[in-house]
């Protein structure tokens, strides 16, 4: 999840609009300003086509939905009117996985496709101008890739080889910045959808504060069903998933407020902790923890060999430099 405030450039971090193949002349450039959703889809895809993928079977869908006014609309949909589309609902699938119901889900087999697709979906979005950005969506954005695993396995019954499949879900949302209402003299359909886009956030926060509080062991409502993008979110916060919340701010002066209260609520997300297992499966083999977990082991395991040196003895090297 990005979230940020108005000219923070959290859309352009999260690379809502980037799509298309890397231009041979400037490759190094393109790649190097691309944002966390293409970065993420080459990543997928460079690792299905691995040589060591040779006895699996892989399907890829992705699904883009937005949630505006307080109501999620399918980006992706086949017939859809200029400024409209229809609307699906948010779900609860199972104890494990939320999902959308009646949003397209469409098979994809690489990475230009699917950010072809995303950018198709974003020019359907319906866009304003305020007084902080020109075309400014007030919408949730939601982008999901969803990857499918399959592999034969020998039945321990019959002796006979069986798929084994695990679905895996990744998503990556574009949280709309607040719209102070009363500052930008909003009125008609603008104020309404910074009064939907605000109430979503509020109870965002007040979610994660009560995932705060319930980790520290006290029992409290967690209230999911107050606003479509916390029922979405649900088992990204409080399910079996590993979940990153990247708080984007601006370095302008006259941003220090809007500034000090990103930062309030980046502080209220970092209380909430997500769970997840990863179980060893026989046709998948053992699962590998995620590359911040192997990072951390890593520097536990170079620590152990090469211990820490008294504080005495590194000042004396940095009198010494």
């Amino acid at each position: 999840m990005v979230y940020g405030q108005a000219g923070s450039d959290s859309s352009e971090i999260m690379g809502m609009e980037q799509s298309g193949p890397l231009s041979a002349s400037n490759t190094a450039a393109a790649a190097a300003a691309e944002g966390i959703i293409p970065r993420a889809l080459r990543w997928v895809f460079g690792r299905l086509q691995a040589p060591s993928r040779a006895g699996y079977k892989d399907a890829v869908r992705v699904s883009l939905v937005v949630i505006h006014n307080d109501l999620p609309v399918d980006l992706l949909a086949v017939k859809q009117t200029v400024g409209k589309a229809p609307r699906t609902d948010a779900c609860q699938r199972s104890s494990a996985s939320a999902g959308w119901t009646g949003a397209r889900e469409v098979a994809v087999t690489s990475a230009d496709a699917a950010l072809a697709l995303l950018a198709n979906g974003i020019r359907r979005r319906r866009t304003a101008g305020n007084q902080s950005h020109a075309t400014s969506s007030g919408s949730h954005t939601v982008f999901t890739v969803v990857l499918t695993q399959t592999r034969q396995q020998q039945s321990g019954v019959s002796g006979e080889a069986e798929p084994a499949k695990i679905e895996s879900r990744l998503s990556l949302v574009d949280l709309a910045h607040p719209k102070p209402v009363a500052k930008w003299y909003a009125a008609g359909r603008q104020m309404r959808e910074g009064i939907a886009t605000n109430t979503g956030l509020l109870v965002l926060g007040r979610v994660i504060s009560a995932l705060a509080d319930t980790n520290r062991g006290r029992r409290i409502h967690i209230p999911y069903r107050d606003s479509e993008l916390t029922r979405l979110l649900r088992s990204a916060l409080d399910g079996n998933a590993q979940t990153v919340f990247l708080a984007c701010v601006s370095t302008a002066i006259d941003d220090t407020t809007k500034t000090t209260a990103t930062l309030q609520y980046a502080a209220r997300a970092r209380g909430s902790r997500s769970h997840y297992n990863l179980d060893d499966d026989e046709a998948f083999g053992p699962v590998q923890p995620p590359p911040m977990q192997r990072a951390q082991r890593a520097l536990q395991a170079q620590s152990a060999q090469q211990p820490m040196q008294p504080l005495a003895q590194l000042r004396a090297q940095q009198r010494v430099l």
